[in-house]
């Protein structure tokens, strides 16, 4: 490391969840993860239900209804497959809507504390095995976001 040069380091997640926004952006994650999953849930009830309705009736139906029950059951599965890709997808869409303005402070802070203390770079902790904890600026940013400090760390 170059003569001269700051670097601090910064547990980037304790300063998230002490934001007084954190709560309310969990909750609605939550609460958007709850209308998938419900939908998913949905989705594969009427799979079971179709799956065993065919099960008990297969022996009685005509081979072109057979035929069409299990094609059907192969759409309903396959439609299952996309919708938990798409709410894979949504979801993380959703998390960064929410999460997104929350980093955005997150980053002023770290630059404006990296600024005040003189800091040439500020890491997240996980990238040093060790590092003294004079540098770390966690608690600093998170009073320069006017959180407070979880319990535990």
């Amino acid at each position: 490391m170059a003569q001269g040069t700051k670097t601090g380091y910064i547990h980037s997640d304790t300063v998230l969840i002490s934001m007084t926004e954190y709560e309310g952006a969990k909750n609605q994650i939550e609460t958007y993860s709850g209308q998938l999953s419900a939908q998913l849930q949905s989705k594969g009830a009427e799979f079971e239900q179709k799956a065993q309705e065919f099960e008990q009736n297969a022996n009685t139906w005509a081979d072109a209804i057979v035929t069409d029950k299990r094609e059907e059951l192969v759409r309903l599965e396959t439609n299952i497959r996309d919708f938990q890709q798409q709410a894979e997808s949504k979801m993380r869409v959703k998390e960064n809507e929410i999460l997104g303005p929350l980093y955005s402070k997150i980053e002023a802070a770290i630059k404006s504390v990296a600024a005040e203390e003189g800091y040439d770079y500020v890491t997240p902790s996980q990238v040093y095995l060790y590092a003294s904890p004079d540098h770390n600026i966690t608690d600093q940013v998170i009073m320069k976001l006017g959180g407070t400090k979880p319990t535990g760390n």
